[in-house]
C-alpha cells in the first residue's frame, strides 16, 4: 500500500510541477506579446504625430502662399 501512496504522490507532484511550468511559459509568452503590442502602439503614435506635424506645416505654407498671391494681385491692381 505504501508503494501505491508513493506513486500517487510522485504523479501528483509531477502533475503540479507540469502545470506550474505551463503557467510560467504561458505568462512569459503573454508578456512578450503585450510588450510587442505596446511598442507597436508607441511607434504608431509617433508616426501619427509626425504626420500631423507635417500636415500642419503644409497647411501653413499653403496659407502663406495664398496670402502672398493675394497681396501680389492687390498690389498689382493698385
Amino acid at each position: 500500500m505504501q508503494e501505491s501512496g508513493k506513486l500517487v504522490l510522485l504523479v501528483s507532484t509531477l502533475l503540479v510541477l507540469f502545470i506550474v511550468l505551463a503557467l510560467i511559459i504561458l505568462f512569459t509568452v503573454f508578456q512578450k506579446k503585450k510588450n510587442s503590442l505596446v511598442e507597436k502602439q508607441k511607434a504608431d503614435k509617433k508616426r501619427f504625430e509626425k504626420e500631423i506635424a507635417e500636415t500642419q506645416i503644409e497647411i501653413r505654407e499653403e496659407t502663406l502662399r495664398n496670402i502672398s498671391w493675394e497681396l501680389h494681385d492687390n498690389i498689382g491692381q493698385l
